[in-house]
């Protein structure tokens, strides 16, 4: 669903296509609010301003979802392109392994509205996949409205996850139940 709603529960819902749009584009779902996404996937291409594997932008609590599709344009995630709104929202257990490709651009969410009030809370979350701008979890932070729990990133090649401070894990980490909390 690609439209702009509100009080929306989307759940076991997967894309296999590529996507195309100017803003606001998602694998599940281009712009939502006070919504919820559970166990959705993304397998897709996904290009557009603001355009997440799962959510273009939005504050929608998004569950066990997974995004592998390549991910381009300006402000885009693996699994939320921006976050905005006056509602606080949860990303929690969901993963990104897709690339991504833009201006501002982070593994799980790539960056927060200006003019948002929203609290986003990240928990039991990771990215392996690489990304553009170098930030593994968060693109761009704006005004600090996330709280991060249990958050970490492949690191094979030394980056340092100056916006969220989350976890770095080597490939080989990753692999190890005993390292995530």
């Amino acid at each position: 669903y690609n439209g702009g709603t509100t009080h929306v529960s989307i759940n076991n819902c997967g894309n296999e296509g590529d996507i195309y749009g100017t803003n606001y584009v998602g694998g599940i779902a281009g712009n939502m609010s006070a919504g919820i996404i559970d166990k959705c996937k993304n397998f897709g291409n996904i290009s557009g301003n603001y355009g997440g594997g799962i959510l273009g932008g939005g504050a929608t609590n998004i569950s066990e979802s997974f995004n592998i599709g390549e991910i381009s344009g300006d402000c885009v995630g693996g699994i939320k392109g921006c976050a905005y709104g006056t509602l606080d929202s949860d990303i929690d257990n969901c993963f990104n392994s897709g690339y991504i490709n833009g201006k501002v651009s982070g593994g799980i969410i790539g960056g927060f509205s200006a003019k948002t009030t929203e609290k986003t809370n990240l928990k039991h979350c990771y990215n392996i996949g690489n990304i553009l701008s170098l930030n593994p979890i968060i693109g761009e932070n704006n005004n600090e409205r996330f709280n991060i729990t249990a958050c970490y990133y492949l690191n094979d090649n030394g980056i340092v996850d100056v916006i969220t401070k989350s976890t770095g894990l080597s490939s080989k980490e990753m692999k190890d139940i005993s390292k995530f909390n």
